[in-house]
């Protein structure tokens, strides 16, 4: 995936921890320029992950919305939201402008559709039961 591609950096924590938000951002930084991504935005902030209504991820739509990503990178998916229905709306939202969530270690998630609600209704399966 080293062909040029601009991203949304998005990190969060749930509680003030100033090291864990930075070490967050800068491992995604250093990906980012090892991928030769285009960094358009960077969001760090501190707040729960029971909600997606946050401004940060206001501003990670507004950029999708105005087709400025292509990637919305993170550590991993729970960082955009602890619901799993809210992050399969979430992506299925960016999905629809053309943005790719990603991680630098299992790399892209919620792509094709189909398959990822498939893997998600898979893991809740084995979760509850």
């Amino acid at each position: 995936m080293s062909q040029h591609k601009r991203v949304w950096i998005y990190c969060r924590v749930a509680n003030p921890d100033t090291m864990a938000l930075e070490k967050q951002k800068q491992l995604l930084v250093d990906y980012s320029e090892q991928q030769g991504f285009e960094i358009i935005g960077i969001t760090a902030e501190t707040a729960h992950g029971s909600s997606i209504k946050r401004h940060g991820m206001a501003d990670v739509f507004s950029a999708a919305s105005k087709q400025r990503i292509d990637i919305l990178l993170v550590v991993n998916p729970d960082r955009i939201t602890r619901k799993t229905s809210e992050f399969l709306d979430c992506a299925k939202k960016l999905n629809g402008y053309g943005v790719e969530i990603l991680t630098p270690t299992s790399g892209v998630v919620g792509l094709p559709e189909a398959d990822f609600y498939a893997r998600i209704a898979g893991i809740a399966k084995s979760m509850n039961g």
